[in-house]
């Protein structure tokens, strides 16, 4: 039978800075790693020590694999496969490396950039506009029924949910711009009485000009 463990103030302390010292430590053998990964990369053109980082932390699903993807991508001779899902060789010219010599100035900025700000970490959501999702959605679908390269199936079905969502937009804009009528009866009450408040102009009041 599995029990909560339970910690008083200062054992949960010392358990926080634990966690924390330990996220450090990773992200700086992280960091070492990648860094040697970029570096070999260029030199020999050797991306197997950039796949095996990457698939070391695919174990551990807290660490922002994509963030060390983007950083590789940028900074050394990678690129990511989407078919295989592992990264390939890719001579990137903006290293200004290609001829294979890495230069103190080049090491110097793989060495000062950190893996794990390559890529913005997603922010938490926990809100969702539903309107703003479907046109998104819908978007892409449409996007790839139009690229002659590919094989559309059942494209009856794009054409509906579009339809549909269409309509809902459509009768949600008109009900904005429909005012109530018991506003517009409210309104032209209250201008009445402020109307009835107002001195009346006889033409005695009026001065000669």
């Amino acid at each position: 039978m599995n029990i909560i463990k339970k910690f008083d103030q200062k054992a949960l302390e010392v358990a926080l800075k634990a966690i924390t010292k330990s996220a450090v430590q990773t992200r700086d053998k992280i960091q070492e790693v990648a860094t040697w990964a970029i570096a070999v990369s260029i030199t020999s053109g050797d991306i197997s020590v950039g796949n095996a980082l990457l698939d070391a932390l695919g174990t551990t699903k807290s660490l922002r694999k994509d963030s060390l993807v983007a950083h590789f991508e940028k900074l050394g001779n990678f690129a990511w496969l989407k078919s295989d899902k592992k990264l390939g060789f890719f001579l990137n010219p903006k290293t200004g490396c290609t001829d294979g010599t890495l230069t103190a100035e080049y090491e110097a900025i793989i060495v000062g950039a950190k893996w794990d700000e390559a890529k913005r970490e997603a922010e938490v959501v926990s809100t969702y506009d539903m309107e703003r999702q479907f046109r998104s959605f819908i978007g892409r679908m449409e996007k790839f029924a139009l690229d002659p390269a590919n094989t559309i199936e059942n494209r009856d079905v794009l054409f509906a949910i579009t339809n549909a969502f269409n309509k809902i937009v459509a009768e949600k804009t008109l009900r904005t711009m429909t005012v109530d009528q018991t506003v517009l009866d409210a309104t032209e009450a209250q201008q009445a009485a402020f109307d009835a408040k107002l001195p009346e102009i006889v033409p005695a009041m009026v001065r000669a000009a």
